[in-house]
């Protein structure tokens, strides 16, 4: 981390401390207390997260992604099926 301060520092780059995570990745499934500094401040451990419309777990496994994607779907089901109950005045309305 110490590396990193110093590039920002010489490129005059702000880390926004607020928004920055980190994430152990282990099949183990015992707890790893960890403790992730920048610039004197702890960053937040998170067990999974989204990246680029990919979602992480911290073993490794599709299932958040899967249930994040079935989830997205079961929304876009309902929005066929409001857009279907529309008449097709208020359909063209919208397409428009």
């Amino acid at each position: 981390m110490k590396i990193l301060e110093k590039w920002c520092r010489e490129n005059q780059m702000i880390v926004n401390t607020e928004r920055t995570v980190y994430q152990l990745f282990t099949l183990s499934t015992k707890k790893h207390p960890t403790s992730i500094k920048y610039m004197n401040l702890n960053l937040v451990q998170r067990d999974h997260f989204s990246y680029l419309g990919a979602t992480f777990d911290n073993r490794l496994s599709w299932k958040g992604h899967a249930e994040e994607n079935a989830r997205k779907r079961g929304d876009l089901a309902s929005s066929k099926e409001w857009l279907g109950s529309l008449g097709n005045h208020l359909l063209m309305f919208f397409l428009h």
